[in-house]
């Protein structure tokens, strides 16, 4: 039998169209290899076919990492994982550790800074809530690419206690 867990806490590795990080030449471009040169990446049909449904208990909170390019795309992601959409989770806002300045990120338009998670629920779960003290807003140094702030699951825990939980 699979076990099931009360919050599941996922990361995606959304895909990016990484035509500009490649030269013609093969050479590896300016902008670097953003997240294909971590991990392989996923699009949005793949990610919902993640069995993820199959650990969520019947009572179950999704923290869903998402940047604003999948924003729209994490709402099928919700629903295919067995979830309704509730609300935003954390914002996390980043800075360099050394200057303390907010980082500037990729974007065509805008340099991104934040990522987002979202929160998906299946069940009842605001009966769990231990706190209702928890901001959504996170300050947190960047790290290495694509590890989030340790900060969010303290507040994760803070917010549910020892309750089953998992990380995607």
């Amino acid at each position: 039998m699979i076990k099931k867990y009360q919050v599941i806490y996922a990361d995606p590795p959304w895909f990016y169209n990484q035509r500009n990080i490649i030269r013609k030449d093969g050479k590896r471009s300016s902008f670097g290899y953003g997240a294909y040169g971590h991990y392989p990446l996923m699009k949005t049909e793949n990610i919902c076919k993640l069995p993820v449904k199959s650990l969520a208990d019947k009572n179950c909170i999704l923290f869903l990492w998402v940047t604003s390019a999948y924003i729209f795309d994490a709402e099928k992601v919700i629903k295919a994982w067995g979830f309704r959409y509730t609300t935003l989770g954390f914002v996390w806002i980043k800075y360099y550790m050394k200057t303390r300045s907010i980082c500037k990120g990729m974007g065509y338009y805008t340099r991104a800074n934040p990522e987002i998670c979202l929160i998906g629920i299946k069940g009842r779960m605001a009966d769990k809530v231990k706190r209702k003290d928890i901001s959504s807003v996170v300050f947190w140094p960047r790290q290495e690419h694509s590890k989030k702030p340790g900060e969010v699951r303290d507040r994760i825990v803070q917010l549910f206690g020892d309750i089953p939980k998992i990380e995607l």
